[in-house]
């Protein structure tokens, strides 16, 4: 996919769109001046609190017609917006169904999308891989959120409102050493998660073949001199409960591995007030993930001895990087 001619296709629509946008209507802080104005809300997180006028700072909603066809595209790549941001929508809107898909976080150097997007079926987004021949993405990702909503339009002053779900998720790995006469260092490992989750439709369904997974590498590593220990942080896409997510840590010495299914321990070391919650639910509500990894010496190579997860901790007895 060629994300040059993506950007030359999106382009004129956008700057068309634009030009009828200033004369029509403007995006406004708090006001409607429009019949129909839609606004943005991030509360599907742990904190179930609106943070999108903290976190969000570009938006680009694409409406479609009832059928599924392109109507328009409104972007705003203005900054950070206000608590009560609005988008008002510049058309006399008849009473007619639309579907409104709104992406915020869409930066192309880091996002791309489909080629052609008359219609709602070929709307497609993706990671721009580092290493496409490899599917190697090792930069840190801007924070990405997606919704949408499909609802009649014709009354005077109404707001719709898209609830947004948070699609990029960070992890913060310290590798410790149990034994002090065994120093570590980041450059002694070979850090990866592997995920089928780089590719997204108008519904954020990921359209990735799952035996094709996406390597995510560290952004950033480094030794910490307080404790000893290795310091790794990496990003994915969206983690799905029904696609395989796996952490690998290797030791680049022998080539010893440490394969940790995440979904197992994502789903075993959240906290116990979380534990009604649906598991998909807190893989989409969490986007940071906290993970110290123990590791000992046996039989003159490193085992995991241990895991925690954003502060539960459970004991890993036996396991070689094998």
């Amino acid at each position: 996919m060629n994300s040059t001619s993506m950007r030359k296709y999106l382009l004129y629509p956008v700057i068309c769109f634009c030009c009828f946008f200033i004369q029509s209507c403007n995006i406004t802080e708090g006001t409607t001046e429009c019949d129909i104005a839609v606004q943005f809300v991030y509360d599907y997180n742990m904190q179930y609190v609106d943070l999108f006028h903290q976190q969000a700072s570009i938006m680009d909603l694409y409406i479609f017609d009832e059928e599924g066809y392109l109507f328009t595209i409104i972007s705003d790549h203005t900054g950070k917006f206000d608590e009560d941001y609005l988008i008002n929508l510049p058309f006399e809107t008849p009473k007619k169904v639309y579907q409104f898909v709104a992406w915020s976080g869409l930066y192309t150097d880091f996002y791309e999308y489909s080629n052609e997007i008359s219609t709602i079926e070929n709307f497609l987004v993706r990671g721009i891989e580092n290493d496409p021949s490899e599917k190697i993405i090792s930069r840190e990702l801007p924070s990405l959120w997606h919704g949408k909503i499909t609802e009649e339009t014709g009354r005077s002053h109404e707001i719709k409102t898209i609830n947004l779900m948070k699609n990029t998720k960070k992890f913060r790995l310290v590798i410790q050493s149990t034994q002090e006469n065994n120093p570590i260092t980041v450059e002694d490992f070979d850090v990866r998660i592997l995920s089928s989750n780089n590719t997204y439709d108008h519904t954020n369904s990921i359209l990735d073949d799952p035996e094709n997974r996406t390597t995510y590498l560290p952004y950033y590593s480094g030794d910490d001199e307080a404790t000893g220990a290795s310091l790794v942080e990496l990003n994915t896409l969206r983690l799905m409960e029904n696609r395989e997510n796996e952490l690998i840590v290797t030791y680049k010495n022998n080539g010893h591995t440490f394969n940790l299914n995440l979904n197992n321990y994502l789903n075993a070391l959240r906290l116990e007030k979380y534990s009604g919650m649906d598991f998909q639910e807190y893989l989409d509500r969490e986007d940071s993930f906290y993970i110290i990894l123990f590791l000992g010496i046996k039989d003159q190579m490193y085992v995991a001895s241990g895991i925690q997860i954003n502060g539960w901790y459970t004991r890993i007895q036996e396991t070689p990087l094998d």
